[in-house]
């Protein structure tokens, strides 16, 4: 069971994500924003942070920076996106995003997504 930090400001996508990973016996906090995303990842540790890119205030790749230089994390982070060009995805890997997924978000590529990053994730503390 791992601890997943969903950021996602569609209440929809976030309710429909957080009951799929809920089904997979996962422990999700939902937040809303990249502010509140920043001020959940300064109080507790997660396995996995699942985040979209666009949203009010902070944008997923700041979320992104701030795992990496901030908390000097090596967390898996999972960016969901609508923009999915090259040049974007190049930008979301650079800032130190794990791995990309497009939105509409296909459910059978999330499940695995997040099986693969979550077995990353027990690799990397060991």
């Amino acid at each position: 069971m791992a601890q997943i930090l969903l950021c996602e400001d569609d209440k929809l996508i976030a309710r429909i994500i957080g009951k799929i990973l809920d089904n997979q016996k996962h422990q999700i906090k939902i937040v809303s924003n990249g502010t509140e995303a920043i001020e959940e990842l300064k109080k507790d540790h997660y396995d996995l942070v699942i985040t979209d890119m666009i949203m009010p205030g902070f944008s997923g790749l700041d979320v992104v920076r701030f795992i990496r230089r901030q908390l000097r994390s090596r967390c898996p982070i999972l960016l969901m996106s609508g923009l999915s060009d090259k040049e974007f995805i190049r930008k979301a890997k650079k800032v130190g995003t794990t791995d990309f997924i497009s939105k509409p978000v296909n459910i059978d590529i999330l499940k695995r997504k997040v099986a693969h990053l979550i077995s990353y994730s027990e690799e990397i503390e060991i």
